[in-house]
């Protein structure tokens, strides 16, 4: 083309030169190709169709080059400028090119939803009039995966499906591979274990180059050495050693290496002595010279830091401390690798009793862990990754160490608050991995609160560790923090005595097992606290409850003569943060009441509520001003539409509800089906954006928590969050709505007279129920629980 004098057609080609040399892993000499293609563009006249079309394609190759360098803000900004010049031709499939390509960019770079909306945008405007061809699968492939990835299972196979029906329609072998592993991995996350089995499978037969095989595979091998399966695990194990010997050197190549190593070390003891620790070593060693000889710093540090973990698992400390230390001084790790490394330095230090510097990496951990906030997700999905296991022991084992008793001393006040703060970023960080977004806006200190608001409320930090329970309690006007513990409490004997106590709880009679384990509760977190609680004239309890506590309700706790419920008003709050509130005045409240009395066909086992509207009507006779929505016309859109005409301070909703340990599994019922979670912020946003004061309190009487879900109440908490409201209260368990008429009556008297919280009214409605004979068990007036603000 040089020769002939076409520069169009020579920079077309040092583009597509460019895109071979990163596949060879010679990163300068692609660089160095694009770099010349530019150079030619640069000489010939501007906008002609063909000149912008090879100049968009250019970009393309640039994102590309520069996401596979380590570079997705970069790449992000050049898609976007290969967008527009694909849209100045027009050219639809370069502009869907582009857009996929822009949706990787914003997954690497943790903007999940970002990432979703633009190819749902795709997805839902222009592939449908598109042919079928390579493109449109990739397309719903990375959609399919991405909605995977944001916790919408069905949506996923949904999507997946249709890219592996375009992909065998068109006989292309990488796109049905590609959709089959995806298909794997939804059936995986749905726990479909045998299906999950037979896509990995499939995808692997189908593949017809080594990385995606080899891939899949690996996916397969985790699976069957997690579900026990351990002699199809044990024949696939050399098939993947013999492969990995053929894998190209390339940056996925290497990433799927470092997680077969990963895999085999994280069952380790399952394989022993089939696979033996420095065979693992050998595979982490061999990815590190290819991440070297890419210039992969990510991929190297990775590589250097399981192999530290590895002799980690060995406790050879000092190896284990170097080849830590080697992969956090890597270029340019970015911090969802680097958090990973100071912890696993922590944990090497605290091995080695350096508990000064074991707590400082910790430190550091815990600090970049806050950089990250909400996208709290390794940036490569090929490296194994749960919030559980990869973020939460980080927060906890750091609090361990600043609350270890150290001979007679006690933690100093420093420590205590350090504490405290740790505690408070893992409460925001799990709502935040719950809903994979950022949750809290317009908040303020709950310490401000107690101390300028409510000095009648104290604050209750019960954190459970593994072998003892530590709990920091703040009072109103002080700026020392108390701290007690209950030692030799271990969290297995924590999880043991919450589990019998809740189960027992929903029993309709009062036996003794319920005072039993609701003394046995008080004592660990109440009672050292009571002589300062008396002598502070405190009225309300602000509970931040560590992950065990969470599913039970304070108020049952027991002091050998009364419930908490008879002494103290009692609330929860997810961190050290609260929306901004106001008191809520009774001759200034609104209420919109909601009711169904029949659910809508087909949509679960959930049984007629006979007695909502019974339970609206109380609040009318209570003397506040309602509106009411009641059955057949409560649909999602009538509820949008009252929401956007009218401002209310309560929303009451008396329909079937749950609140499940994942998003998708937290709902209403409406007549016209479910309304989930995630749809919340959409209903309540109107109002929102049309007056400044939000709506101040969320009621769900007839809700549930799921069953053993100690997450649930983060559904409560997203409830209200997603609605833009500033607490919700709502029942633990199912329950007979005649009581929630029994409990709306007594609310309501009380809610918004001089001097009543809404904690202090909840408190009040529970003390009414206690003292009628058909509601005395705690099965009845012990399920609610206020969550957020409480004043």
């Amino acid at each position: 083309y040089q020769t002939q004098g076409e520069p169009l057609n020579q920079a077309m080609t040092l583009s597509n030169l460019a895109l071979a040399h990163q596949e060879l892993a010679q990163s300068d000499q692609a660089n160095h190709a694009i770099a010349q293609s530019f150079a030619l563009l640069d000489t010939i006249p501007p906008n002609t169709s063909e000149r912008l079309r090879v100049q968009a394609q250019a970009l393309n190759t640039q994102g590309t080059l520069q996401l596979a360098q380590g570079q997705p803000e970069t790449a992000l900004k050049t898609w976007q400028h290969a967008s527009q010049l694909y849209t100045q031709i027009p050219d639809e499939p370069g502009i869907i090119r582009s857009q996929i390509n822009q949706a990787l960019a914003l997954r690497a770079l943790g903007l999940y939803r970002r990432a979703r909306n633009t190819l749902e945008q795709l997805a839902q405007t222009t592939l449908p009039t598109q042919p079928d061809n390579p493109l449109k699968a990739a397309a719903y492939a990375n959609l399919g995966n991405l909605l995977r990835s944001l916790g919408s299972p069905e949506q996923a196979k949904e999507t997946l499906q249709k890219s592996l029906d375009i992909a065998r329609t068109l006989n292309s072998p990488a796109d049905i591979s590609a959709a089959l592993l995806g298909l794997g991995n939804t059936a995986r996350s749905q726990e479909k274990n045998e299906q999950a089995i037979d896509y990995y499978q499939q995808a692997a037969a189908s593949a017809i180059f080594p990385n995606p095989q080899f891939e899949a595979s690996v996916n397969q091998l985790d699976l069957l050495l997690e579900t026990n399966q351990k002699q199809p695990a044990t024949t696939l194990i050399p098939q993947l050693q013999e492969l990995a010997q053929n894998l190209p050197t390339t940056r996925p190549a290497i990433y799927a290496q470092i997680h077969f190593a990963q895999t085999l070390t994280h069952h380790q003891t399952k394989l022993n002595p089939t696979l033996s620790a420095p065979e693992i070593a050998q595979i982490l060693a061999y990815a590190q010279q290819q991440a070297q000889r890419i210039n992969d710093t990510v991929a190297e540090s990775y590589a250097l830091g399981y192999l530290g973990h590895l002799y980690e698992k060995a406790q050879q400390w000092q190896d284990a401390e170097r080849l830590t230390r080697q992969a956090l001084a890597q270029a340019k790790i970015p911090p969802e690798v680097a958090y990973q490394w100071q912890w696993q330095l922590g944990r090497l230090l605290k091995a080695q009793q350096k508990h000064q510097a074991a707590t400082n990496a910790y430190t550091d951990a815990y600090k970049t862990l806050k950089l990250l906030r909400g996208d709290l997700v390794a940036a490569n999905p090929d490296i194994k990754f749960t919030f559980r296991d990869e973020v939460e022991p980080v927060y906890r084992e750091l609090v361990d160490l600043l609350l270890s008793p150290q001979g007679t001393s006690e933690p100093s006040q420093e420590k205590l608050k350090q504490a405290r703060e740790v505690i408070e970023a893992l409460q925001v960080a799990e709502l935040e991995n719950f809903f994979q977004s950022a949750c809290l806006d317009s908040t303020v200190q709950v310490d401000q609160v107690v101390d300028e608001k409510d000095p009648t409320a104290a604050i209750i930090y019960p954190i459970v560790l593994k072998d003892r329970i530590e709990v920091i309690l703040k009072l109103p006007g002080e700026a020392n923090l108390i701290h007690y513990r209950s030692p030799d409490v271990s969290r297995q004997d924590v999880e043991d005595t919450v589990k019998r106590f809740r189960s027992n709880l929903q029993d309709p009679f009062t036996h003794p097992a319920i005072k039993e384990d609701g003394q046995t509760l008080y004592n660990w977190l109440i009672k050292p606290a009571r002589p300062y609680l008396e002598r502070h004239g405190i009225k309300t309890l602000i509970f931040v409850l560590d992950e065990p506590l969470r599913n039970i309700p304070m108020a049952a706790l027991y002091d050998g003569e009364t419930y908490l419920a008879q002494t103290y008003a009692t609330a929860l709050v997810l961190g050290l943060e609260v929306r901004d509130s106001h008191r809520l005045e009774r001759n200034q409240m609104d209420v919109l009441a909601v009711s169904l009395t029949e659910p809508p066909p087909k949509v679960g086992n959930f049984a007629e509520l006979v007695n909502a509207n019974c339970e609206l009507d109380k609040i009318k006779a209570a003397g506040i001003p309602v509106a009411f929505i009641r059955d057949e016309d409560f649909t999602k859109t009538a509820l949008e539409q009252r929401l956007e005409r009218s401002h209310f301070d309560i929303v009451h909703l008396a329909t079937h509800g749950q609140f499940g340990d994942k998003p998708e599994d937290t709902f209403i019922l409406a007549a016209d089906g479910k309304i989930p979670l995630d749809q919340f912020s959409q209903l309540f946003r109107r109002q929102q954006s049309t007056t400044t004061q939000g709506i101040e309190l969320l009621l769900l009487s007839a809700c549930h928590t799921a069953t053993g879900s100690n997450r649930a109440v983060l559904g409560i908490a997203g409830a209200a969050i997603q609605a833009g409201t500033q607490s919700a209260i709502a029942s633990l368990w199912s329950l007979d709505d005649l009581s929630s008429v029994t409990f709306t009556e007594a609310f309501y008297q009380h809610l918004g007279q001089p001097g009543v919280s809404r904690a202090e009214a909840l408190r009040r409605a529970q003390q009414a129920m206690l003292q009628d004979a058909n509601y005395q068990a705690p099965l009845f007036w012990a399920a609610y629980v206020l969550v957020g603000s409480w004043f």
